[in-house]
């Protein structure tokens, strides 16, 4: 997902509604193993004055020197069919540095972590 920009206003939360949990360990199953991935989120994203907001967004946060569009392609692949079976699930592969981490990190929705 590469939809979010920086001239639109967004609020980052937890979902009110309870996610799949079949979903998260499927998502979680799909993140384990890679190494350059350091944590993984999946808050709800309110874009304001948009109709079909808050949408689920997943965010990978992978080290500095790593290739977010590899990343993004291999987890595309290892999670195909369930984003768009179980929920409308958006995805952005980031790095620490990305400006609304700690708001995502502060919703609590984790769903892995590696120090």
């Amino acid at each position: 997902m590469d939809t979010l920009s920086t001239d639109t206003s967004y609020i980052v939360v937890a979902p009110d509604k309870p996610t799949d949990k079949s979903l998260i360990k499927r998502i979680s199953r799909a993140v384990a193993d890679l190494e350059n991935v350091k944590e993984a989120h999946l808050p709800a994203i309110i874009e304001l004055g948009k109709f079909d907001s808050p949408r689920l967004t997943l965010f990978v946060v992978v080290e500095k020197s790593t290739d977010a569009q590899s990343v993004m392609d291999l987890l595309k692949r290892r999670l195909s069919g369930w984003f768009s079976l179980t929920s409308k699930v958006e995805m952005k592969v980031v790095d620490a540095d990305f400006p609304m981490l700690d708001a995502i990190r502060e919703t609590g929705c984790v769903i892995g972590w590696r120090d």
